[in-house]
């Protein structure tokens, strides 16, 4: 399977359960989720970081689909504690990457369905980027190196 996909795949399913991809680390930690859950998907390798599950080449894909129209992103600010703003990126699927997806799954292309992968960003608690992490954290504690978050080492 083309790696590409699966970056693709994450957006579609975000899109579906109605809710926004913001930030770079809950897309990279979904696309870590997404093949770990899957099983058969071996699409990029990870590393333990402090944030958890880290992947350089899945960063620069999402770079290129975004320069390749087939992801749309979007600086947002949010408000975070003691009312300090930041900027963060916000990701969706263009027509583009919509197109591509779907010829893909008309092609066979993709080995899995996507309702399953609904199904699995559906079940992760990513209602704060708090309590993905430490979801992630639960499912594989030996991809976080050095954090000071209190639930990594537990």
């Amino acid at each position: 399977m083309n790696s590409l996909l699966l970056p693709l795949t994450v957006l579609d399913a975000y899109e579906n359960t109605g809710e926004k991809l913001v930030g770079i680390t809950p897309f990279l930690k979904s696309v870590f989720l997404l093949q770990d859950e899957l099983n058969d998907v071996d699409s990029y390798t990870f590393r333990p970081g402090d944030y958890g599950p880290y992947c350089h080449n899945l960063y620069t894909d999402i770079t290129r689909l975004s320069d390749r129209d087939f992801i749309k992103t979007t600086d947002v600010t949010k408000i975070g504690p003691f009312n300090v703003s930041h900027t963060v990126t916000q990701y969706e699927l263009t027509d583009k990457g919509r197109r591509a997806l779907d010829t893909a799954r008309d092609e066979e292309m993709l080995p899995y369905a996507l309702s399953d992968t609904r199904d699995i960003i559906c079940d992760a608690d990513t209602t704060t980027p708090y309590s993905f992490l430490k979801e992630i954290s639960q499912r594989a504690p030996n991809m976080f190196t050095g954090t000071t978050l209190p639930f990594a080492h537990q």
